[in-house]
C-alpha cells in the first residue's frame, strides 16, 4: 500500500536509521547486553546481523510503515485539529485497518486441482 501512495525509502535513510539504532544500543549498557544475548540466540555476529539482507529489509519496511502512517496522521490532524495525540493515533490505526480490509477483499485465491 505504501508503494501505491508513492512512498519510498532510500538506502541512505535505511543506513541512517540503522546507525541511529546502533548508536542507541551502544550508548546504553543494558541495551548492549540484551542485544548481545539476542545475537547469541541467532548465532550471528554483530556485523553479520547489521549487514544481513533480512535486517536491512526489516528496517526499510519499518520506515515505510512509519511514512505511510505519517500521511494519514497529517490528514487526520488537519481534519481534527482539536484531537489529542492518542485520539489521532486511534484514527490512523482505524484508517489503515480499513485500507487493509479493502485490499483483503480484492485478493483472489485460485485452487488448482
Amino acid at each position: 500500500m505504501s508503494k501505491e501512495k508513492g512512498i519510498k525509502v532510500s538506502d541512505i535513510e535505511v543506513n541512517n536509521y540503522i546507525n541511529t539504532i546502533k548508536k542507541t544500543i551502544t550508548e546504553n549498557e543494558k541495551s548492549k547486553e540484551d542485544f548481545n544475548v539476542y545475537l547469541t540466540s541467532l548465532g550471528v555476529s554483530e556485523d553479520e546481523f547489521w549487514n544481513s539482507k533480512k535486517t536491512i529489509k526489516a528496517y526499510r519496511n519499518a520506515l515505510m510503515i512509519g511514512k505511510y502512517k505519517g500521511l494519514y496522521r497529517v490528514t487526520i490532524k488537519e481534519k481534527y485539529p482539536n484531537k489529542s495525540h492518542s485520539q489521532i493515533e486511534k484514527l490512523v490505526k482505524k484508517k489503515i485497518n480499513e485500507q487493509i480490509a479493502i485490499k483483503r477483499k480484492k485478493i483472489k485465491i485460485k485452487k488448482y486441482q
